[in-house]
């Protein structure tokens, strides 16, 4: 069957396009919430009045859609019924089950609609539920005491259904929902839950044990003091713990009750709410109370107080506890005539047996309506209050005002709004970890261009591309990975093709056939790391390297003679220039410096490289570099601050300091990448790297 919410969305569709003046589409989700709560039970009004006015509001010309509207109502109802009784069928009879490698490595059986539905009305074989894989199934009942161990759900619905007793251990479920569910005593131990939620189900006796949840609604059971989610809110909804003493960091002590209130205050944005549920003796006197009232008064104005019946939280276990509801709006330093003092007046005082939906909205009229209203108001002069908490650039306000406006404008990205905003409020509000050193604080905490990066990234999705259930092999960072393009391929992903593997791997294993798509690069890098591979006493010379180098000169100004390469120096030469790199261990004497000026100037002229970077230690930079390249009449940049590699033209050599490559290492690499890594390198000082005990 349908669920509620989703029948709720469909009635909500028709009665807007019946009668647009009184459901306007912007109050779509009051219509939906006020639908399901008619359905669920939850509402004076019943079921067949709400089909009666839609069928009266549809007439004729929706007639057809709201008689299947009003078919899907009545199964929804009828599976309702039965969530009082017990599934008992029970059956032996063995199927034939198509199987899954799980991630785990786990061959996982299949299940879909078609089998289930053959299953539930036969009745569920033993193992039937364990380690097995539905796909897309809506689960409609479950015998007791299921066992789910190992099994995976993937975009499943448990639609009204009793599941009693059931063992979700080390089960995975992704992208599913349960909703109308009654769940009792389940066990959840060591699962793993992403993209699912439980809407208007009945949860007892259920824990969530070393459970991993992904993008759940869930509660994390922590100390209060020391709560920090990065994050200012427009509301907080809670009961203060009373009657404890907490020691502070300053070494005050506080009660709790009037701590749960400051923290709250820290938490709220100028003008955000605090709504209270506390015992009727909080602030009751404003004599005895009142350094705490004067503690309150200067965080927030008073809204107003609401006396609730004794037996409010009967459902609870408590039959008879004073309780009344106080409403709080944080000071905004901006308003100086939002004065209002405490008093212990009360707004008004509940009956016992009082109706929740009219109470909450004479509630909301005489309390909430104005402070709500002023909230949403003035976002945008609590943003520029906001902002004052830390320094930002001139334009900074004005481009994220703008990039929210739009956000918020379009209808693919308004959806987004609400977290945009959380991330600039977080720009303006966190504080570094008392325990957190600054240099490490300056690295992690947000920046301008963060933000507006982020923004630009959600902005840019009004226009995104749908999902493809594709998974292909990429390259990325120096290795071969299968990428999934959605949730679905995510999951479906085979545990084998899940690991990365390294493109020198690959190489190395030299079966270029098993990357589909780098063949070609495969076989490329094959070539280059057989010939890298080679002997060098093993390799013959080469006829053309040989030519060049014979012809080879440098003019020696301060001798003033022609050099040339010897014999020796040619051959070793040669060899070094027919692989991509090398080390020469020449001794001390024997014309290194030449060698690597004639390997250079043939790498830029014949292999289309850039220019040629000397890297040495400053002795050897200095005294030999800086002195025989002038000498030789050969153009070189020495690198001794950062504008001197603006002055780096093709067919230059460059020399850098081992100290000064440390220095400028991020610039240095950005220049490099800008000119497609097209250098040719020179690490002199091979004598003492080749050296042990250098």
């Amino acid at each position: 069957v349908r669920s509620s919410l989703d029948i709720s969305r469909s009635i909500a569709f028709y009665l807007e396009m019946s009668d647009p003046a009184a459901f306007r589409l912007g109050d779509r989700a009051g219509s939906i919430r006020t639908i399901n709560d008619i359905l669920q039970g939850r509402s004076e009004q019943t079921v067949e009045a709400m089909l009666a006015e839609l069928e009266q509001k549809g007439g004729t010309y929706y007639a057809g859609e709201i008689a299947v509207l009003r078919q899907d109502v009545q199964n929804f109802l009828h599976q309702k019924t039965l969530l009082s009784q017990s599934y008992r069928k029970s059956s032996s009879k063995a199927y034939r089950f198509k199987t899954y490698k799980s991630g785990s490595g786990r061959s996982l059986k299949i299940v879909d609609q078609k089998l289930f539905d053959r299953a539930a009305k036969a009745g569920f074989p033993p193992e039937f539920f364990r380690e097995t894989y539905f796909d897309q199934v809506n689960i409609y009942c479950l015998p007791e005491r299921t066992d789910f161990y190992g099994s995976t759900f993937q975009d499943c619905a448990f639609a009204v259904c009793r599941i009693s007793a059931p063992s979700f251990i080390r089960a995975s479920i992704y992208s599913s929902e349960f909703h109308s569910c009654v769940l009792e005593h389940a066990d959840f131990f060591n699962a793993n839950i992403a993209h699912t939620h439980f809407h208007d189900s009945t949860l007892s006796h259920v824990t969530f044990q070393k459970a991993w949840l992904k993008s759940c609604n869930n509660l994390v059971h922590g100390d209060v003091r020391s709560y920090q989610p990065g994050v200012r809110f427009d509301y907080v909804v809670g009961n203060p713990p009373f009657h404890l003493r907490w020691w502070l960091e300053d070494g005050s002590e506080m009660a709790s009750q009037l701590y749960y209130c400051v923290k709250a205050a820290e938490l709220l944005k100028p003008m955000g709410i605090l709504a209270l549920i506390v015992p009727q003796s909080f602030l009751a006197d404003l004599f005895m109370d009142g350094s705490m009232i004067r503690t309150m008064e200067k965080q927030f104005r008073f809204l107003g107080q609401v006396i609730l019946p004794d037996n409010a939280f009967s459902a609870m276990g408590v039959n008879s506890m004073p309780t009344k509801l106080q409403f709080w709006q944080a000071r905004s330093g901006g308003n100086a005539s939002e004065s209002s003092r405490y008093t212990t007046e009360t707004v008004c005082t509940l009956s016992a047996n009082f109706n929740v939906e009219r109470a909450a909205q004479q509630i909301y009229e005489r309390v909430l309506m104005l402070p709500k209203a002023d909230l949403e108001r003035n976002k945008a002069r609590i943003l520029l209050e906001l902002s004052h908490s830390r320094a930002a650039s001139k334009n900074f306000a004005y481009e994220s005002q703008k990039l929210l406006y739009q956000i918020k404008a379009h209808p693919v990205t308004k959806s987004r709004y609400a977290r945009c905003c959380e991330y600039l409020h977080r720009f303006y509000t966190e504080e570094k970890p008392p325990n957190m050193k600054y240099e490490e604080w300056v690295k992690r905490r947000l920046t301008e261009k963060q933000v507006l990066s982020y923004l630009r990234r959600t902005l840019r999705k009004q226009n995104r591309k749908p999902e493809q259930d594709v998974v292909a092999l990429v390259k990325q960072k120096g290795q071969f990975v299968y990428k999934a393009y959605s949730t679905k391929a995510r999951h479906r992903l085979a545990e084998e093709k899940r690991p990365s593997v390294p493109i020198y791997q690959a190489v190395l294993n030299n079966e270029p056939g098993q990357y589909p798509g780098f063949e070609a690069l495969l076989r490329r890098k094959c070539r280059a790391y057989s010939n890298q591979s080679q002997v060098f006493r093993d390799m013959p010379e080469d006829p053309e390297i040989a030519a060049w180098l014979r012809d080879f000169t440098l003019w020696d100004a301060e001798n003033e003679e022609i050099i040339r390469l010897n014999d020796i120096q040619r051959q070793d030469i040669n060899r070094i220039l027919q692989k991509r790199y090398g080390m020469l261990q020449w001794e001390q004497g024997s014309g290194k410096t030449l060698a690597a000026i004639a390997a250079a100037i043939y790498r830029m002229k014949n292999q289309d490289l850039h220019s040629a970077w000397v890297v040495s230690s400053a002795i050897s930079i200095r005294n030999n570099w800086d002195v025989v390249l002038p000498n030789y009449g050969l153009s070189y940049v020495f690198v001794e601050r950062l504008a001197d590699l603006e002055r780096i033209r093709p067919g230059d050599f460059v020399l850098v300091t081992l100290n000064k490559l440390g220095s400028y290492q991020k610039q240095i690499k950005k220049w490099i990448k800008r000119h497609n890594q097209k250098i040719c390198l020179t690490l002199d000082e091979s004598d003492e790297i080749s050296n042990p005990d250098s």
